[in-house]
């Protein structure tokens, strides 16, 4: 079971990135114009892992970031 308190080691997230790809993969193979778009920052490294799995997958897909920085509701509070 997964929890707030379960910890995962680098294993366990490589099998759970590897099965989200292959569930993108199934439902999407075939489309020209797929794109995974990570929010920055650790939305892009993601992406990216997505991204050559699909690619491993025979799937290619384009990567891109996007930037939520000055669309916040707190930017006043917290600058960047």
């Amino acid at each position: 079971p997964v929890g707030p308190s379960t910890k995962h080691d680098a294993r366990f997230l490589h099998a759970a990135i590897g099965e989200i790809a292959r569930g993108i993969a199934d439902r999407h193979r075939g489309n020209p114009r797929l794109l995974l778009l990570g929010v920055a920052n650790g939305g892009v490294e993601l992406a990216a892992r997505l991204a050559r799995h699909l690619a491993t997958a025979g799937v290619p897909c384009g990567v891109g970031t996007i930037d939520t920085s000055f669309h916040r509701d707190d930017i006043a509070q917290r600058p960047i």
